[in-house]
């Protein structure tokens, strides 16, 4: 059973996934939020970063979201969501389930990475989540408390630490659990 700081966190993802904020998420959420980082960054439809955040989206989809879809609509709900979550936080200690939460971060660093400097920046943090359509008056400080060496850019290595904490982590104080915003 997931605890209220768990049900905190994963609402708060679940919404930030939701571009279109009509109650679910679709990998139509995914193409939007694609779109809206192209928008930001002035890309045009047929640059290569563009189509890399979309196939690392469709894998996210392909491998996060479409199994919490119980009823196979192709939309995920808040519902749905929770009780895939409490599911993946119950088999969180299997080594398989481990490796392959580490290579869905790995591959979802490259997302954030938007300039492909091997490192995400203050700003591309805040261009993440300005393109998911939330307010991203927070992400400053919540940048500062997640960058674990204090370098002023989150590493890989850092980023897989991070999404490990926030989607397994029940310690308020851990740095990933501000992952996706404050929690507090």
């Amino acid at each position: 059973m997931l605890t209220d700081l768990q049900k905190t966190k994963f609402e708060m993802h679940f919404h930030i996934r939701d571009t279109d904020k009509d109650g679910f998420v679709t990998k139509d959420d995914y193409r939007k939020f694609s779109d809206n980082i192209a928008e930001l960054l002035d890309w045009t439809p047929d640059n290569e970063k563009l189509a890399q955040i979309n196939a690392i989206h469709d894998g996210v989809w392909e491998f996060f979201w479409k199994p919490a879809d119980r009823d196979h609509d192709g939309r995920v709900s808040l519902e749905d969501h929770l009780a895939m979550m409490d599911v993946m936080i119950e088999r969180s200690k299997d080594f398989a389930v481990l490796e392959q939460s580490r290579m869905h971060s790995e591959v979802l660093f490259n997302a954030f990475d938007l300039n492909g400097s091997g490192r995400i920046s203050a700003k591309e943090y805040k261009q993440f989540f300005a393109a998911a359509g939330v307010d991203t008056d927070w992400t400053d400080t919540v940048f500062e408390r997640i960058d674990i060496d204090k370098s002023g850019t989150i590493t890989v290595d850092e980023f897989v630490l991070l999404h490990q904490q926030f989607f397994s982590s029940n310690d308020p104080d851990s740095p990933g659990n501000w992952f996706y915003g404050p929690i507090a």
